[in-house]
């Protein structure tokens, strides 16, 4: 029988545009979008880095909400935020196709 090859891991890294210093270290609400497919992971993991440099992990789950933006939540976000989607120890496919940085009006 052949061998069972592992699955490949892979990740992508977003970073907000550059923007002028007065809007940093404020709040910013975080999408998410993706098309739907039953083959979808259930449970694909997104790392966002705030302003403090503390890593915040959820899950989402690509087989439901295709096709609109999913809200990952509100942090706040400095010079060196980013958000990290990877397909580690998810169970189907993933889909990278837009993450949006929304400033927070007051």
């Amino acid at each position: 029988s052949p061998d069972a090859s592992p699955k490949e891991i892979a990740s992508v890294y977003f970073r907000p545009p550059s923007c002028h210093p007065i809007f940093l270290e404020q709040e910013w609400a975080v999408y998410a979008l993706y098309t739907q497919n039953a083959h979808r992971a259930s449970n694909v993991r997104h790392r966002v880095r705030t302003a403090s440099g503390v890593v915040v992990q959820l899950r989402v789950n690509q087989r439901e909400n295709g096709g609109d933006w999913v809200a990952l939540g509100k942090y706040t976000l400095g010079p060196d935020a980013s958000l990290l989607l990877d397909s580690e120890d998810t169970d189907g496919s993933v889909c990278a196709d837009a993450i949006l940085f929304a400033r927070c009006l007051r």
